[in-house]
Parts: structure tokens; C-alpha cells; sequence
């Protein structure tokens, strides 16, 4: 298995040197990085897109790294995109140290309303994590997940995104079942490359507990087809006080005309 995701690792980065931007008439750049709303929008018919990065977490002194989160998006025809996540390589702190490529993932997000008047832009987003990864990391069985993701585009160059979804946990009592849901609102700043954003997001178990997170952040497009981020995240409800720093890239390809 590591040599497949080896394999497609590297298969991604050929693509990243040698194919060339041919991305016209496709609309902006809309990433599902770096905070944790999910767009509504789909990437058009012919494009593929890879999203990545590292984060950094601090909880009770402890310290771990996550490099890759690896999502590539597919096109493949009207609103409809395959998405296919390697995710990243773990490294945890603490005694002992655990380290290793975390669960991979399919997936595919339908753009089903389009955004009219008041209407937000509504995007259905379904898929797996599938149990691939180290043994420190991996799940006990196919975890699936649904999510519903709504965009709206205000005056003044604001926006703003709400996602709500479920996913079903590994364990057959279903304790580990959660409820997740995120607001976000962003705004570009100056008419340039550059946006801001600020976000709330949690998780509700099926047990009870919940945890909290806030975060804000910062993107730079590079022409019309690079992104770059950075993202700060504090937990506010739970068990821990989880600290998260991060950064990113985006990239797409016109593959298909």
C-alpha cells in the first residue's frame, strides 16, 4: 500500500511539472483549503486541481506535524467532481513517538442549486475515509461521510459558507458517530490577490461531548490558477485546547477542453 500512494505521489507531482496551463474559461480558483468549509462549487468539466499542506498542533505540550493533506479534485463532467484525498504523514509526540501516513479517502461533490437572489450556491459533498494508512493511524473499518455545503456572495465583496454533515465512525455502537458544522466569512482585501477569513466549526459526538474550534486565516492567488494560504486555529470546548498552524497550496490544470 505505501508503495501505491508512493506512486501516486509521484504520479501528481509529474503532472505538476509538465503539464501546462491551459485553465481558460473556468471561472476563479475556489479551494477547499485552508479552513475546514467545505465550497459548495464543483471544479468544471476537464480540470483537475491538487490541494495541499502542513499543519502544526500544540495540545498539552505536546507537539505533532501533518505534511501532505493531499486532496485532488477531478471534473468529470456538468457540476459533478471525483475528489481522491491521500492525506498526510503523521508525526505525533509523545511516548513513544507515532509516525505514518493516516487514512486515504474517495469521494464526490454534486453542485445541486445554484445561487439566485437570497438563494445560497448548494453543493452535496459524499465520500469515505477507507482504512489504508499506519497502524497508529488507521480505522477499524470504512468510515463514510455526507456533507451539505452552502455559499452565499454578499455586497461589498464578502462571502460567506456554512457546511453541515455526519459522519459515521468505525465502532458498531456507533459512540464515535459525529454531527459537524462550520460558518465561515471571508472578504478580499483591496480588489487584489489577497483574502482574509474568519471561521467557527465543531463536532458533536453521538456520546454527547462536543469540541469547538475558531480559526482565520489568510490566501494569495498567483496568476489564476496558484493559491497559496495560511491558516491559525484555536479549540475553544473539549476535553484538550488544541493549537493549529498551517500552510498551503492549490494548484489546477485545464486537462480537457
Amino acid at each position: 500500500m505505501r508503495q501505491r500512494i508512493s506512486l501516486l505521489i509521484g504520479v501528481l507531482v509529474w503532472q505538476y511539472v509538465s503539464v501546462p496551463v491551459a485553465a481558460q474559461g473556468v471561472g476563479p480558483l475556489i479551494t477547499d483549503r485552508p479552513d475546514f468549509t467545505e465550497s459548495p462549487v464543483s471544479v468544471a468539466r476537464g480540470v483537475i486541481q491538487l490541494e495541499g499542506g502542513y499543519t502544526f498542533t500544540g495540545v498539552s505540550g505536546t507537539r505533532s506535524h501533518s505534511l501532505g493533506e493531499i486532496l485532488v479534485r477531478v471534473g468529470v463532467g456538468g457540476p459533478l467532481e471525483l475528489r481522491f484525498g491521500v492525506n498526510s504523514y503523521q508525526i505525533e509526540g509523545g511516548s513513544p513517538v507515532r509516525r505514518g501516513m493516516e487514512d486515504s479517502g474517495i469521494g464526490a461533490k454534486l453542485e445541486v442549486v445554484e445561487a439566485a437572489g437570497a438563494r445560497p450556491t448548494i453543493g452535496l459533498i459524499v465520500g469515505a475515509s477507507l482504512p489504508t494508512g499506519a497502524r497508529a493511524f488507521r480505522s477499524e473499518t470504512v468510515e463514510p461521510e455526507a456533507v451539505v455545503a452552502m455559499g452565499w456572495a454578499l455586497p461589498g465583496g464578502w462571502s460567506v459558507g456554512s457546511n453541515v454533515g455526519f459522519l459515521l465512525g468505525s465502532s458498531g455502537a456507533g459512540e464515535d458517530n459525529q454531527w459537524l458544522g462550520s460558518l465561515t466569512m471571508g472578504r478580499g482585501v483591496g480588489g487584489g490577490p489577497v483574502a482574509v477569513f474568519a471561521e467557527v466549526y465543531g463536532f458533536r459526538e453521538a456520546a454527547g461531548g462536543s469540541d469547538v474550534f475558531v480559526d482565520g486565516g489568510v490566501t494569495m492567488t498567483l496568476g489564476e490558477h496558484m493559491q497559496l494560504d495560511m491558516r491559525v486555529a484555536r479549540q475553544l470546548q473539549g476535553l484538550t485546547r488544541e493549537t493549529h498552524f498551517g500552510v498551503g497550496i492549490a494548484r489546477r490544470w485545464q486537462l480537457l477542453r
